[in-house]
């Protein structure tokens, strides 16, 4: 199944849903594993209190804003995930 952002870019709507999120408060994410690159919408900067996106542009970056003691749990689900395609 592909992505919302994907549909809604190809559906010409990528901007009602960048305003959509953005008033509500909320952020989207889409992260291509093959470049580790993360695409935010909404206003990530804002959220994680930081004026440097660089620091939430990779999967590496951001996986250091993540309490330590909640790693072992994401690194768990998303385990789980490659292994059984499970919905995290």
């Amino acid at each position: 199944m592909r992505n919302i952002i994907e549909r809604a870019v190809d559906s010409g709507q990528f901007d009602w849903l960048q305003r959509a999120v953005e008033a509500a408060g909320d952020l989207l994410y889409d992260w291509d594993l093959a470049t580790d690159k993360i695409t935010w919408i909404g206003s990530a900067t804002e959220i994680f209190g930081t004026d440097d996106a660089s620091g939430i542009a990779t999967g590496e970056s951001f996986v250091n804003r993540i309490n330590p003691e909640d790693v072992a749990t994401r690194l768990k689900a998303l385990s789980d995930h490659f292994a059984d395609a499970k919905a995290i």
